[in-house]
């Protein structure tokens, strides 16, 4: 049994990149970033649905594929059509998506991986959403205490 487990561990080593690889994904992925930040003013609030099939061809698989190449996949598949939240031409709805600050604290918190639900698992996590959650509840005017524990 330990040498299954030392053998599991051995394969999943692949998911874990080294220092230098995280580094050079994440400038590919900032890359990507800023190249749809330049494009968005002028993007379309809607493109409808051309490059389904770029999807459907691509098979899940064991071996790792090039950043690169599934940023590309993902740029003609998934922000090349559909509604683009990101856009200020979308006046549908309000969206919540599209602020960079926003988006680096979600990579934060997701390299991080934090669970906010259970207090003595991250208990900073935990009071960093009570707080936020206090703040919205008095940002529309509900009672100082609804929704959150901390006291003022």
């Amino acid at each position: 049994m330990l040498n299954k487990i030392k053998k599991l561990e051995q394969a999943s080593a692949m998911l874990d990149p080294a220092a230098v690889a995280r580094r050079e994904m994440t400038v590919q992925a900032v890359d990507y970033a800023e190249s749809f930040l330049r494009k968005l003013p002028e993007m379309n609030a809607f493109e409808p649905d051309k490059e389904r099939s770029i999807l459907l061809d691509q098979p899940f698989g064991e071996n790792a594929e090039n950043l690169p190449g599934l940023l590309q996949i993902f740029d003609a598949a998934v922000t090349g059509q559909g509604i683009n939240a990101a856009s200020g031409g979308l006046m549908g709805y309000i969206p919540g998506g599209g602020l960079y600050p926003s988006a680096l604290g979600d990579f934060i918190a997701d390299v991080t991986n934090r669970y906010s639900a259970v207090s003595f698992a991250s208990p900073g996590a935990a009071k960093m959403e009570q707080q936020l959650v206090r703040w919205m509840t008095g940002f529309v005017g509900y009672p100082v205490h609804s929704g959150s524990p901390l006291q003022p």
